[in-house]
């Protein structure tokens, strides 16, 4: 971790230049404000300017009032109806609540009783703030109206606060977004916006969302991509292993793009209505759907044929292994009485007969064997004649277009394709659109940059199917269709407004989401000034140097701007490079105004972890006790202490925090929310730079509000929670909170049951692995352990258990062969030989006349089975820290399986996944969310660990989580129904000067 405490000490020749470069814009400024200066007095003779600065000023002190009051501010009701009550704007979309007395925060502010105006002692300004309203719309922006007056001469100008609510949306992406089999519940309250495409894969189930809009497309993924093999591209081929075509050729999986259905449901909650969207568009019921993605990675200048040789070597060796191996579901070589061959020899002497082509084949690697030359130019050209026309009846009917049918009787051959789709010459599992004429390219000469609609085959049939992909700039006519068709074109309540490119899909502007500054200082500004700032501050020596530093300075500005007094100006330069060598040291002290709330923890994070020098390494975790926070707070009320009155913000930054112990990056610090199911009143908004760790449920509500469509929470998670929590005596103790957790790394949402591992835990499955702490050896090494120097630490799996492989082979034998082990299968031979599906012949073990085989995948499944259970007993969670947890701290775990259901209510704000990142073994429990899930561009993330090795299964997220609009966030809802930092999107609003007869 970087040191807080640092020392600046420049060279005198450094200061004097740079207060030298001081003095000249110093000289340069003071022209320029003259010459402002003197062109701004002679403009303001006028009293029509005068009265224009004072409409300006009006719109200054109300834009100020409207951030101050999280952009809801409101004189009146529209433009003319001043609110004199608690007032309620309602539309077919949101009731948007106006309050009176209006809150007024600046001196000298007030309301005037006759106008409901905006006022402010000693200017001559009037201000109108009302919400707009477009077509029965609320529009979410706010009108400002602004009328200055002198001398009985009026001016006014308008402001349109265009400032929307981040947590208008339950999820907003700044770029493109891929949504796989997810489940999004907006609750007839938030919607979906993606600043790009929104690309589908699986099943996504979209309910009860106000929109689902992107500045792109929408629609699915493309599965794969042909490759651009133009011209001709040779089959190789070995007589012991027939070679395998690319998968992009022929795949078995005939699906262009990923399949799945995109299901709809929209209506009253009570009486829903859905539609679904397969993964096609129907060019029957929308004429005109089609798809625009390349079909081949190359350019559509080249449209040549992409196609396979076959040569005689390929024919030869393909005959070679169905001599030795048996032939497959169709034979290369005929033994047909009617397909002859004469077996010939390069020095034309007599053939040896017309032979059926098996035998001939025969004959012929004998002769060649006994050194006689064969031709096989001769013998091969033959074999193409004999098998020119095997499939003319496909021709004829239309199934094959193309390609040559001895070539297809060779790839029949060498795949042992079965033909399972009756008899119609296509075989099993081959790609229909390859197959019919054994080339790529040709068929797109008349499409323009290499669209084509290609159409799409059902994986079980290998037909084709008068369906086409959705959604494309192609198909956009028969999009629109669907979408009216199912009443997803419109807006309002209980309905969905799907909308994208082709729809007037628009880009929303995130720039002003966390402010100007990128470090949230306005975040920061409000922790320490009614919150929580736990990081680094300047010393009370460090300002007061400062400002007297400050003071001289601006002492010697002065005088070079008189330039009058040479002397003055020499003395204070004097004076002003003394107080700068008076410096001090240190600058900063470290804050924590609730060191009893919080802990300093120390511990690995599996999911994410540090390498360092080839090692996985520690990160510093600040933990905060939400539940002590709460007591804090109250006690600070009964005493008038610092949070009698929390605003609700937290802000914690360890990047300059002074560890017990040196961090050793700086990235994977973190802060870690516990106790949290309920949250201070009004709410709780953290804030940092560094990962956030959600540990347990967090901000449970179990009354609800029905009336927002929003169900209370679980009511066996809110048991579980008050039958475990010493803190929680009844469910009145619970009460939804505004809740939102904003950084610039990752959130992960985690079980009650996380352990804190002490050492790089072991994960479950087959591809577990343990940490080798003191030699390094890293994730993902093979279970084959025949290394001389592993370690003796009490915590590493003893040797006889999991690190010789030797005798677990011999007991495998032992226990299912009753044979002994090859002598050559050591440790180093199985690890360099362990093909997945290869199956060994062991010869008759047993004894009963038949050979005895053994399957690679048995012998992996029982060996790693065998480790993973001598692991399991000796290191499990409750061997090593007792049935409650309070045993040997400080001794490695394992990750552990979650199997309750959590439940999270809070909005997150991440430049990374958003949706809550695992750091356990989630392997039935169930991960709810409720909130608003913002993205951030991706020019605001911080680094994240990068690990330098797999990770893969250390760690495992549900299968399906679930993410709820937290409604009352929603745009309309009261100011204390909303986190306490008040995020927007948009751009600063929009000024002109209007007509006074508008006022």
């Amino acid at each position: 971790m970087v040191s807080i405490f640092k020392k600046k000490k420049k060279a005198v020749i450094l200061v004097t230049c740079f207060y030298a470069i001081i003095v000249l814009l110093g000289l340069s400024m003071v022209s320029f404000l003259r010459v402002s200066n003197e062109g701004i007095s002679s403009s303001r003779d006028s009293d029509s300017l005068r009265a224009f600065y004072a409409a300006e000023s009006g719109i200054s002190y109300a834009a100020t009032e409207i951030t101050r009051s999280s952009y809801q501010w409101y004189t009146h009701r529209d433009k003319n109806t001043p609110l004199t009550s608690q007032q309620t704007v309602t539309d077919t979309i949101n009731s948007i609540q106006l309050d009176y007395p209006i809150p007024v925060t600046l001196p000298g502010a007030m309301i005037d009783s006759d106008s409901g105006c905006y006022t402010v002692s000693g200017k001559n300004f009037k201000v109108k703030s009302y919400p707009e309203i477009i077509d029965g719309f609320y529009s979410g922006t706010i009108v400002l109206i602004s009328q200055g007056e002198y001398n009985n001469v009026k001016r006014t100008t308008e402001y349109r606060v265009g400032k929307e609510s981040a947590y208008q949306y339950l999820m907003f992406m700044p770029q493109d977004y891929t949504i796989g089999s997810l489940t999004f519940n907006g609750r007839n309250a938030g919607g979906i916006h993606v600043n790009g495409n929104i690309y589908l894969t699986g099943n996504q189930y979209f309910n009860y969302l106000t929109t689902i809009t992107s500045a792109g497309y929408m629609l699915r993924l493309q599965r794969y991509q042909y490759g651009d093999y133009h011209g001709n591209y040779n089959y190789p081929s070995s007589p012991t292993s027939p070679a395998q075509l690319s998968y992009h050729w022929y795949p078995s999986n005939t699906s262009r793009f990923y399949t799945g259905t995109t299901t709809f449901t929209t209506g009253d909650t009570n009486s829903p209505e859905s539609a679904t969207l397969n993964y096609y568009l129907s060019q029957t019921e929308y004429p005109g759907a089609s798809w625009d993605y390349d079909k081949y990675s190359g350019s559509g200048a080249d449209t040549s044929p992409a196609q396979y040789i076959v040569d005689d070597t390929d024919l030869k060796n393909l005959a070679l292994y169905e001599m030795g191996n048996g032939p497959g579901s169709v034979s290369m070589l005929s033994s047909d009485s009617n397909q002859k061959i004469n077996v010939k020899y390069t020095d034309h002497s007599p053939a040896e007969g017309a032979l059926t082509e098996a035998d001939a084949f025969y004959i012929a690697s004998l002769a060649e064997k006994e050194g006689k030359p064969v031709d096989w130019t001769s013998f091969w050209q033959d074999w193409r004649n004999n098998h020119k026309n095997d499939y003319q009846q496909y021709h004829h009917d239309g199934t094959l277009t193309g390609g040559e049918d001895w070539q297809r009787r060779f790839f029949w051959s060498a795949y042992n394709w079965g033909d399972a789709y009756g008899g119609n010459g296509i075989p099993d599992g081959v790609n229909r659109e390859w197959w019919q004429d054994l080339s790529y390219g040709d068929d797109r000469a008349e499409f323009v940059n290499d669209l084509t609609p290609a159409k799409v085959e059902s994986t079980y049939t290998g037909e084709g199917l008068d369906l086409y992909y959705f959604n494309t700039e192609k198909q956009a006519p028969a999009w629109d269709a669907w979408l009216e068709d199912n009443g997803l074109d419109q807006i309002g309540l209980n309905k969905t407004l799907v909308q994208d490119k082709t729809q007037d899909g628009k880009y929303l502007d995130p720039t002003a989401l966390l402010g100007k500054h990128a470090d949230f200082d306005n975040v920061k500004k409000k922790a320490l000034n009614g919150g929580i700032y736990i990081g680094r501050v300047e010393t009370a020596a460090y300002a007061a140097w400062y400002n007297e530093y400050l003071n001289l300075f601006n002492q010697f500005i002065a005088a070079l701007n008189d330039g009058s007094n040479i002397g003055l100006i020499m003395n204070l330069f004097s004076q002003l490079m003394f107080c700068y060598s008076q410096q001090p040291n240190e600058q900063y002290e470290l804050l924590n105004p609730v060191p009893e709330c919080t802990e300093e923890k120390y511990f690995f994070n599996p999911a994410q972890p540090v390498v360092i020098d080839g090692q996985y390494k520690k990160t510093n975790v600040l933990e905060i006790d939400v539940n002590a926070i709460n007591a804090r707070i109250a006690s600070d009320k009964d005493t008038g202490g610092p949070l009698a009155e929390f605003n609700g913000v937290i802000y914690v930054d360890l990047n300059d925090y002074n560890w017990s112990q040196n961090s050793l990056n700086e990235n994977a610090d973190s802060v870690m929310l516990i106790n949290g199911e309920r949250l201070p009143e009004g709410g709780l908004s953290l804030a940092t730079p560094n990962n956030i760790y959600l540990k347990g449920n967090y901000n449970l509500d179990p009354d609800g509000f029905l009336e927002k469509n929003r169900s209370a929470d679980d009511p066996a998670v809110i048991a579980r929670v008050i039958s475990e929590k010493e803190h929680i005596n009844e469910s009145a103790d619970l009460k939804w909170q505004p809740a939102e957790l904003i950084t610039k790394r990752m959130v992960y949402t985690l079980s009650d049951d996380f352990n804190e591992p002490s050492y790089m835990p072991m994960c479950y499955g087959r591809a577990q692995q343990y940490y080798d702490e003191y030699y390094g050896r890293l994730a993902g090494q093979d279970y084959v352990q025949g290394h001389p120097y592993y370690p003796s630490d009490s915590w590493a799996p003893d040797v006889a258990a999991t690190r010789s492989i030797k005798p677990r082979v011999e007991q495998f034998f032992q226990d299912f062969y009753e044979g002994p082990v090859p002598s050559d299968w050591d440790a180093s031979w199985i690890s360099t030989n362990w093909p997945t599906n290869h199956v060994w012949p062991l010869g008759d073990i047993n004894d009963d006349g038949k050979m005895d085989y053994l399957r690679a995948n048995d012998l992996i499944n029982d060996v790693q089975g065998h480790i993973e259970s001598a692991y399991d007993s000796k290191y499990s969670f409750a061997a090593i820290h007792g049935s409650e947890g309070n045993n040997n701290p400080d001794t490695p775990s394992q990750l552990n399986f979650v199997t309750d259901k959590y439940i999270y209510n809070s909005a997150i704000i991440t430049p990374y996944d958003f949706r809550g990142s695992s750091m356990e073994y989630w392997y039935d429990g169930k991960k709810i969310i409720n909130g608003a899930f913002i993205q951030l561009p991706d020019n605001s993330s911080y680094k994240l660990p990068v690990t330098g090795s797999p990770t893969y299964g250390r760690s495992r997220t549900p299968s399906q989580n679930t993410y709820n609009y937290e409604s009352r966030f929603g745009r309309g809802s009261k100011p204390s129904d909303r986190p306490s930092i008040g995020l927007t999107f948009g751009e600063e609003a929009s000024w002109r000067e209007i007509q006074n007869d508008f006022f």
